[in-house]
């Protein structure tokens, strides 16, 4: 059995601790799958964020969630693991067109996000395929 392969390839790594591999969207649009690795297994229990931003900026779908499991926190990912991490959009209707992501782990506790490789603000964008 193969391990399924994100759509779209990213590759950015969140403070030396996870690694989001990239995403798959289905044509519905109504979910993300998020795949995500540990170079090594990270210092805290970090929370997604996934937000979904039309033409003009505004958030039109959006969800927070431990990635993967809940009962499997990042911090005992084991290192070079690949987690897969689905995403429920609730957002089926969304016109075609172009659609910015949003990507993004932090702390629960602090609120405070981890930063991206030249990123300080510590979020991916990237556009979702249109329909």
């Amino acid at each position: 059995q193969t391990n399924p392969q994100p759509q779209t390839s990213i590759k950015q790594t969140f403070e030396n601790q996870i690694t989001l591999l990239g995403f798959t969207a289905p044509a519905t649009r109504d979910r993300l799958q998020l795949f995500w690795q540990a170079p090594k297994t990270p210092t805290g229990d970090y929370t997604a964020f996934v937000h979904v931003l039309d033409e003009q900026g505004r958030v039109v779908a959006q969800m927070d969630k431990t990635p993967g499991n809940s009962n499997y926190p990042t911090s005992q990912w084991k290192e070079g693991e690949v987690i897969f991490d689905e995403y429920a959009l609730n957002a089926p209707n969304l016109a075609s067109g172009t659609y910015t992501l949003q990507i993004g782990l932090y702390s629960p506790t602090t609120g405070k996000r981890l930063a991206l490789e030249g990123n300080a603000n510590g979020t991916v964008k990237t556009s979702i395929p249109s329909a």
